[in-house]
């Protein structure tokens, strides 16, 4: 096995690269049973992670890579000698995929040795970790790092997030595409040089190694958190139950990014009640087992809801693109909030909602704010409420006061957390440069001011 050098990288700019994280609009249980689902970016719920050079400051001068990430109170560093090891390997890995048939190591599945040399690396550095957050968080930083450039040293990693982590808005996701962007930005592959650009070859190299990173965390994701994260906007996405099908696409699911996608106005609520994704899926699949009949007709329903709000949601930002009129985006709004309201009705009927959930279903409907339903798994977690159309007559004074009353009831009668944010909107995006006051902000300031979140998010064009 060759010894790789790892020499200080050549000095580079800090830069930031954030991406977004999402929410189920359309398709939640029934997307295990091969119908169509949409998820949507969640335009203003963001990661961050700024990276600077940097150097320990010892006797030994030595070499290192950092990564810090406040939220979840982690942050550890690995020295050249530290890393070696897997370095090396790494290196080779990279070399002998160019010459398999998948050509690239971001097509090849998870190297079972190397994730193994991690852990015993984790391990030895880490050897009183018992929080599997910091584990996880440093099994994909590592795996991602030693991947893609595991020659640099001397860099800081931090990471800060206004998304809500474990609340199944595809936090780890959106960690994985930040971490899978400054790698590839970082490392000196020539493959990577148009990274600037984001076009549609270096989007998809991202979307191909956050998939890796999520299989770090999460062992078999789907991938559409990280293709969400990616390319932003939202995805349309269905299971292959059929084998032969399976075969003749030469993948197990089928995976649409709608480029043609309005930005849409919702408060995303999270109650913060505790939820198992596991035992939500395993319980339908109880219920469908034992009344088939009842049950495939509500998954064909939420099918066709998923295609309708397709066709939905493709009209509007037409008609937006257009500057068309507002009676019929009213129409066209009035049509997306009574899918929203249905498909909720469908999920409450296979037993997947909480009453913490129907209270916000509930309040909105009274105050006629917009239409709400729970976003991924149910049984707690979030619930998204689409707004009413902004142009509609109907939204005057009476309408402001309602909505502020909906969103002061969650907060303090409800306790629950509340975002007002939208719909669709940018993918993964790189900052190549900062002001000195925003570097010295983001690193120094407990979480994401307002300042820094408003700086670089006028950023993101």
């Amino acid at each position: 096995m060759p010894n790789i050098q790892m020499t200080q990288d050549s000095a580079f700019s800090p830069f930031v690269a954030t991406a977004p994280g999402k929410v189920i609009i359309f398709g939640e249980h029934s997307a295990v049973y091969g119908q169509p689902a949409i998820a949507a970016a969640v335009s203003t719920l963001r990661t961050y992670l700024l990276v600077v050079p940097t150097k320990r400051q010892d006797t030994h001068n030595s070499e290192i890579v950092e990564l810090s990430f406040p939220d979840i109170k982690f942050d550890h560093e690995w020295t050249k000698e530290d890393l070696q090891e897997c370095a090396n390997y790494a290196s080779k890995l990279i070399s002998n995929a160019s010459q398999t048939a998948q050509k690239s190591i971001e097509n090849m599945d998870l190297d079972d040795t190397l994730a193994k040399m991690i852990g015993e690396l984790l391990h030895k550095t880490l050897p009183d970790c018992t929080n599997q957050l910091h584990h996880a968080a440093a099994l994909c930083f590592l795996y991602l790092y030693f991947i893609i450039c595991p020659k640099l040293t001397n860099a800081k990693f931090i990471l800060k997030s206004n998304l809500p982590i474990g609340a199944g808005l595809g936090s780890s996701a959106s960690i994985s595409v930040c971490l899978s962007l400054a790698f590839m930005k970082l490392s000196n592959d020539a493959r990577f040089q148009n990274i600037h650009t984001l076009n549609s070859e270096v989007k998809d190299l991202v979307n191909k190694f956050s998939l890796i990173g999520e299989k770090c965390i999460h062992g078999t994701p789907s991938g559409i958190d990280n293709a969400v994260a990616t390319y932003g906007n939202a995805v349309l996405f269905q299971k292959l139950l059929d084998p032969s099908e399976q075969q003749r696409a030469g993948v197990t699911n089928k995976m649409e990014i709608l480029n043609e996608f309005p930005e849409i106005p919702m408060i995303l609520t999270n109650t913060k009640i505790p939820k198992s994704t596991k035992t939500l899926v395993s319980n339908v699949n109880i219920l469908f087992q034992k009344n088939p009949l009842i049950f495939d007709p509500i998954f064909q329903a939420m099918g066709h809801i998923t295609n309708k709000g397709h066709e939905t949601l493709t009209n509007i930002y037409k008609l937006n693109d257009e500057n068309g009129n507002v009676k019929k985006k009213t129409k066209l709004m009035n049509d997306l909030l009574e899918l929203v309201k249905v498909n909720h009705g469908l999920l409450t009927s296979m037993n997947v909602s909480h009453p913490g959930l129907e209270k916000i279903v509930n309040l909105s409907t009274e105050l006629q704010v917009g239409a709400t339903k729970l976003t991924g798994a149910g049984g707690g977690g979030c619930a998204l409420t689409i707004l009413n159309d902004v142009g509609n007559e109907t939204n005057g004074k009476e309408a402001l006061e309602n909505m502020a009353l909906f969103e002061k009831t969650l907060i303090d009668d409800y306790k629950y957390d509340i975002y007002r944010t939208g719909l669709g909107g940018k993918g993964a995006y790189l900052l190549p440069s900062l002001d000195q006051s925003i570097i010295e902000e983001f690193q120094s300031a407990d979480g994401l001011p307002s300042s820094i979140l408003n700086y670089i998010n006028s950023k993101i064009v």
